[in-house]
């Protein structure tokens, strides 16, 4: 554009401005400058539009690859602006039609991110790679994805590659490790369909070492100071939360019991600690830990009073496991005293009669005639009516 008039034409504060008109009328030049300028006020005069983060990433990487080796001079800055513009009014069409932004974006807490079929809610600040519509990369952080409509999306972490189809799940992404917790749906990690309801941690070397060409260009990290170790508890502490934990959560209260175990208590202290282990594992249903932890406190010499009650339960236990003839003889041995004598009475000849041995429940049952404990009252109806039987 070589005419004379096209700076002032640009130039709002010009003065005999009809005369500038008239002129560009009989203009090529200037007549196409004043067509470009209309179209551009015109884009200019749009509503300003919110963008979020993805949005706003895109419109600024076009904005700075427009600023190599551009003039900064008035003739510029409209169309630059337009463009920019008329770019944000682009990001609005349609997710998937447009390219996704190049490299790795920070995201807060409570960010949502959308895309094809697909939406992502960052639970905890997460460094985010968004590859394709619908495939991503998370390096750290915490995220929340609904995937509604095919086809599938594909995550990628350090340590574990996902597929995910009409699900719901959570993936944290952490320095060690990578956990995915599937809520609902179809998700594989690593090409293992993982079950609904269940937390699975991936911390293997090897699936790390297999997948760090997916991170080449993964940001360098600002090392975190390791975290103080917190102060352990006094053993009174342990011993009195696992004790309210029988029953509630048995399995914190087998781990509280053990890590009193392993700080070797005092004998009394342990006796417990065993008792309340063994409680939990037959809760549990795991009764082989349950007549180990017994088994120990019947052979404890620091037992006590608690022998009785472990010997009664270990019986059970045994009888559970269809070892009635060791339970049998572990109650035979028995003292024929204490506070559990009617129990271990009713126990050992409820074995002896399901033997088929009434002659032996008899001679249990008869040493204890005068104890009149209601626990032995169902034995004693079911001796009477096997001998009639006979």
């Amino acid at each position: 554009m070589t005419c004379r008039s096209r700076d002032l034409l640009l130039d709002p504060r010009t003065e005999s401005r009809d005369l500038l008109l008239a002129h560009a009328a009989g203009c090529e030049e200037c007549s196409a400058l004043l067509a470009l300028q209309a179209k551009t006020n015109t884009t200019l005069a749009v509503p300003a539009l919110e963008l979020d983060a993805i949005s706003r990433a895109r419109v600024w990487q076009r904005v700075e690859a427009g600023r190599v080796g551009a003039r900064w001079d008035l003739r510029w800055v409209l169309p630059t602006v337009a463009v920019a513009v008329i770019a944000g009014m682009l990001l609005l069409w349609p997710k998937g039609q447009e390219p996704l932004p190049e490299g790795w974006v920070d995201y807060a807490a409570a960010q949502t991110i959308e895309l094809e079929g697909a939406t992502i809610a960052v639970r905890e600040r997460a460094k985010i790679a968004l590859l394709e519509p619908r495939s991503l990369r998370i390096f750290r952080g915490s995220i929340a994805v609904e995937v509604s409509t095919p086809p599938a999306l594909q995550l990628e972490t350090p340590r574990v590659k996902i597929s995910a189809l009409a699900a719901k799940f959570v993936v944290d992404v952490q320095k060690d490790s990578t956990s995915v917790h599937v809520i609902r749906g179809s998700v594989t990690a690593n090409e293992r369909e993982l079950d609904e309801g269940v937390i699975m941690v991936f911390e293997d070397e090897k699936v790390l070492k297999s997948q760090t060409h997916l991170f080449a260009d993964e940001p360098l990290l600002t090392k975190k100071p390791e975290p103080k170790p917190r102060p352990k508890r006094s053993i009174g502490e342990q011993i009195t939360e696992a004790r309210a934990m029988v029953g509630r959560d048995d399995r914190r209260a087998v781990q509280l019991a053990e890590e009193v175990l392993e700080r070797r208590p005092k004998p009394a202290v342990q006796i417990e600690a065993l008792m309340i282990a063994g409680d939990a594992h037959r809760r549990r249903n795991e009764l082989s830990d349950a007549q180990r932890r017994y088994a120990s406190v019947v052979e404890h010499s620091a037992a006590g009073d608690y022998r009785e009650e472990a010997t009664l339960r270990l019986a059970s236990v045994l009888a559970d496991q269809d070892q009635n003839s060791r339970a049998i003889e572990l109650l035979s041995q028995a003292p024929r005293g204490g506070n559990l004598l009617p129990e271990r009475v009713a126990l050992e000849a409820r074995l002896r009669l399901e033997r088929g041995d009434l002659e032996g429940a008899r001679r249990v049952l008869d040493a204890v005639r005068e104890n009149r404990d209601r626990v032995l009252a169902p034995v004693r109806a079911r001796l009477r009516e096997l001998e009639e039987k006979k």
